[in-house]
């Protein structure tokens, strides 16, 4: 059984949906949320899920810009062996930009494709722009947007375009 504690809803509703595409059962209350940068929160989390009966705890956190440090303080604050980091490349709206058709399924809108989601510095701001230039509102990251988006990605698309997804579904399949 797989557990998972992540950094916010985007990342939540990746790790939901991609693992239901995969075949993956995760039990209702299996994937915690830390709400941000958080990971003494994290940390307890994973203890917990460890606890439930979890074989594998994956954590899963935007790399913002500095991924040695996470990574340090993740080393640092002795997290169980059962637990893998997972850093997804700058915010977790890259793996959305790398599925233009997915975008496009959930806007009703065609979606320019972005040549290198990974080489994009702000994410987040770029999918807020498509967000208000194809429907005149803000892309609402703790709302329904990501849900409805990871409902909509392909993660084989996404794994060729994207090497910290491709860890991500390696981390999965182990």
């Amino acid at each position: 059984m797989i557990g998972f504690v992540v950094e916010d809803e985007a990342l939540k509703a990746i790790a939901g949906e991609v693992s239901k595409k995969l075949g993956l059962s995760i039990k209702r209350g299996y994937i915690r949320c830390m709400d941000g940068d958080r990971l003494n929160k994290g940390l307890k989390y994973a203890r917990d899920l460890i606890r439930l009966g979890c074989k594998k705890v994956i954590v899963l956190k935007d790399k913002g810009g500095a991924p040695a440090d996470v990574e340090g303080r993740f080393e640092q604050m002795n997290f169980p062996p059962q637990s893998k980091l997972v850093l997804a490349v700058m915010e977790a709206e890259t793996w959305f930009l790398a599925d233009e058709k997915a975008l496009e399924a959930y806007l009703g809108a065609k979606v320019k494709p972005i040549p290198n989601p990974e080489g994009d510095p702000d994410p987040k701001a770029r999918i807020n722009r498509i967000f208000k230039d194809v429907k005149g509102r803000s892309y609402y990251e703790s709302g329904r947007d990501p849900l409805e988006l990871a409902r909509r990605v392909r993660p084989e698309v996404i794994e060729k375009r994207c090497l910290s997804f491709k860890k991500f579904i390696k981390a999965l399949q182990e």
